[in-house]
């Protein structure tokens, strides 16, 4: 496997001098390689030198080579189990060298993936609106998506889609940022409903995505009235 990163700081003293920070990509195959602790160390190839991760947390992700220094994934990492909706994921790991018992602290940086789409808590409900009910009222609160990626693949709004114009003539989507963080999502009855001349409505709701810089839609919930 080759190395995805290299340490970000340069020149083997100024690294040797404080942490050794690094990133790899989730996702990756067991065994890809991250670095080259011995080297970024600064220590002589022809030492005889033994390391060693200390803690069982970081070997839950990385394993190093005792003889030759090399750090690497211990498994495929998905970002999103230790660090779930985290705008940053930072695993930290302790390196022994021994015999000189040098203690090496390395940080890695689990740069995330768009490899989870996000979703509705349900996919489908049912609501009941009184004919009398007046234009401009808020009808009910449409739950938020969920997306465990991290927030530059977050969702960044929602849309109404689909449906008749008269449905689009009839109903709007109400968007605001909520306080607690995403949005407050509520549906807006833009005219007055008649029963007798219409008395169901099927409209669809579509997440906004941040990916890659582009918006796209990426999932729907649907909302029978």
């Amino acid at each position: 496997m080759l190395a995805l990163f290299s340490a970000t700081s340069a020149g083997a003293e100024q690294r040797h001098a404080g942490p050794l920070i690094y990133r790899v990509v989730e996702e990756q195959p067991a065994g890809t390689v991250i670095a080259d602790i011995r080297r970024d160390c600064g220590l002589a190839s022809n030492d005889t030198l033994s390391f060693s991760l200390l803690a069982d947390k970081a070997r839950a992700h990385f394993r190093i080579d005792a003889a030759t220094g090399v750090l690497s994934t211990s498994k495929v990492i998905d970002r999103e189990v230790p660090c779930s909706g985290q705008p940053v994921c930072r695993q930290t790991a302790d390196v022994v060298v021994r015999p000189l018992m040098h203690f090496v602290k390395v940080i890695v940086e689990i740069v995330d993936l768009n490899d989870n789409s996000p979703a509705f808590p349900r996919d489908h409900v049912t609501e009941y609106v009184s004919e009398a009910t007046l234009p401009d009222q808020l009808l009910f609160l449409i739950q938020s998506a969920y997306d465990v990626d991290g927030p530059e693949f977050g969702v960044v709004g929602y849309r109404l889609v689909g449906g008749s114009a008269a449905t689009s003539d009839t109903f709007r989507l109400s968007v605001d940022s909520s306080p607690a963080g995403g949005f407050d999502v509520r549906l807006v009855l833009r005219q007055a409903l008649d029963r007798e001349r219409r008395g169901f409505y099927q409209l669809q709701v579509s997440v906004i995505q941040l990916n890659s810089n582009r918006c796209v839609v990426i999932a729907n919930n649907d909302a029978a009235i």
